[in-house]
């Protein structure tokens, strides 16, 4: 049967962008005190100078919103203030009141705020603790980041950690660096803190915009290819021809946009739609639905009849999940590069990824056909 792969191109793009004009957003408070580095943190966490790049909003005199197109999620950054300034005197009531009064309204409710303090300053002042405690308790969550940590002594970073728990014993902590050597410090737990806190509707749109933490955009990657392999599609486990290997391949673009979105590769969209259809699918089918029918029953025998051109729904079920696992892989390996800052090898990665692509699709299928025939064996015995 044939497949027309423009259609499939075509259909994948629009998956995604339906997904993406559609996704929940949330809205993060991101604030401190003049040079506490507020913009580093942004930068590091989403990827980019929302300041610079994206499109900002005045929502209180001192406070805008920033929206980018590439990015779901809205910031709200705050104007720096300094200590015993009229700013200073103005903003408890300024921004309390704003995140408290549109509590009941989506597009300005207040969902998390990251309370920055700057750890060479070593002060948590009676000002930060009654902004933070005012927040809470109009149950908003409150997360204290205490940022340049790496220019501090283990021991004053333990006394100021301690002044605040003492204070807001409640209150969640983090020491954060942009020093990727330092793999961020805690930077990561903020991320998981932020995910636990966010209501469940704006998780998928929040693990798509940070970059720092991986391992929830694999986990996230993992259920939704759960969930297409467990769907309607293969109910029943009705054998399927061989011959229509590429219709199952057709049907999965929901799949390849919720993957491609988690791991936010917009930059590499264009690019990934050529390796993953252009070059890749038609590749996968070509070079992997040969190699499913004329190669699977070699690794695994009595999965179907080869002769009468059938495989059973369940392992039809397991070579989606393979290619889910494989493209999930892909993405989680060219994000892992960036980070590391190893531009040269992304760059290489790419060039080679219809090669690439296709050997962790190999890996990925045989992987969760064993894992079928090993329950199939387990529940005939």
């Amino acid at each position: 049967m044939e497949v027309k792969f423009d259609e499939i191109t075509k259909k994948i793009q629009e998956e995604y962008e339906e997904l993406k004009a559609n996704v929940e957003k949330p809205n993060i408070l991101i604030t401190g005190g003049t040079g506490v580095g507020k913009s580093s943190l942004i930068n590091t966490v989403f990827g980019k100078d929302w300041a610079a790049t994206g499109v900002g909003r005045s929502v209180t005199k001192n406070t805008q919103a920033y929206e980018d197109e590439d990015l779901s999620l809205v910031l709200f950054d705050t104007k720096g203030y300094e200590i015993g300034s009229e700013e200073q005197k103005n903003y408890l009531k300024e921004i309390v009141e704003y995140a408290i009064l549109n509590r009941s309204i989506p597009e300005k409710s207040i969902h998390l705020v990251w309370y920055c303090i700057q750890a060479t300053s070593a002060r948590f002042l009676d000002f930060d603790e009654r902004i933070i405690k005012t927040l809470k308790d109009n149950n908003i969550p409150v997360a204290v980041v205490f940022t340049k940590c790496d220019l501090v002594s283990r021991d004053d970073l333990d006394m100021l950690r301690s002044t605040v728990h003492n204070s807001l014993p409640e209150v969640q902590t983090y020491e954060t660096t942009i020093d990727s050597s330092l793999n961020y410090l805690e930077l990561n737990s903020l991320i998981d803190w932020s995910l636990i806190n966010l209501p469940s509707a704006l998780e998928l749109a929040f693990i798509s915009a940070q970059k720092i933490n991986l391992n929830i955009k694999k986990k996230k990657a993992k259920n939704i290819i759960i969930q297409h392999t467990s769907g309607a599609g293969f109910v029943g486990l009705t054998p399927v021809p061989f011959s229509d290997a590429p219709v199952l391949l057709a049907n999965q673009a929901t799949l390849f946009a919720r993957i491609i979105y988690v791991y936010e590769m917009n930059f590499l969209y264009k690019r990934l739609k050529e390796f993953a259809i252009g070059i890749g699918l038609p590749g996968l089918v070509t070079k992997g639905g040969v190699w499913v029918a004329g190669q699977l029953l070699k690794f695994f025998p009595g999965i179907g009849t080869y002769a009468g051109g059938l495989i059973t729904g369940g392992v039809a079920a397991s070579i989606t999940a393979g290619i889910g696992f494989g493209l999930s892989e892909t993405c989680y390996r060219i994000n892992q590069k960036v980070l590391d800052g190893e531009i040269e090898d992304v760059e290489q990665f790419i060039n080679n990824i219809d090669d690439e692509f296709i050997d962790i699709i190999k890996g990925a299928v045989i992987k969760e056909t064993q894992k079928f025939m090993d329950k199939e064996k387990e529940e005939n015995n």
